[in-house]
């Protein structure tokens, strides 16, 4: 595989997963000097053993270390729902992506579709899911929790049942869920 055809699926990827998952760009990105310190990078950021695959493969969750709403750094569980169509987060999701190297390639892509760059950064995906959220008839409420946006949201998503979340994420990306197959153990 060519080192294009891999930045283009892992931005792909990140974009799908990024989108349905509400993530901010620091969340789903890294920048070369968080390689610096290994145990504060695995202690902090999302890595491969953060993406937990149900056994059906009807979702993945995914195991936020950290992030900018977590205050008391107790981490983040997030409940991305299979789609099955060429948006699908759970189809898409393989590897982790570089933070310069996804900025890059989305200006490169908006430039080729003809649109100033400018205006988009990483943030643009949280905002969009937030508003797609909103367009699709979500409750605020049901953002707030989906977005983590304040540190009350934080709570009321860990006290949140994970079919909850599964059936929210699902709404958000499709309609209607299927039933979640199996819940996963909380990560150790």
């Amino acid at each position: 595989m060519t080192a294009t055809l891999l930045d283009d699926l892992n931005f792909a990827t990140a974009c799908r997963v990024a989108f349905a998952g509400f993530l901010r760009f620091g969340e789903f990105t890294n920048k070369t000097e968080d390689h610096g310190t290994r145990p504060i990078f695995l202690a902090t950021k999302l890595t491969r053993s953060g993406v937990r695959f149900s056994s059906s493969f009807d979702h993945v969750q995914l195991t936020l270390k950290r992030s900018k709403m977590d205050r008391c750094h107790e981490g983040a569980q997030i409940i991305l729902a299979k789609t099955g169509d060429g948006a699908c987060p759970v189809d898409a999701l393989l590897r982790p992506f570089n933070r310069n190297n996804f900025l890059s390639t989305l200006s490169t892509k908006l430039r080729a579709l003809g649109i100033h760059a400018d205006g988009y950064s990483g943030h643009s995906f949280w905002k969009g899911a937030a508003q797609h959220a909103h367009d699709s008839g979500i409750l605020d409420d049901q953002i707030q929790m989906l977005e983590r946006w304040t540190s009350r949201a934080f709570r009321v998503h860990f006290m949140t049942n994970t079919s909850v979340l599964y059936k929210l994420n699902h709404q958000f990306q499709e309609g209607p869920p299927a039933p979640l197959s199996l819940l996963l153990p909380p990560p150790s």
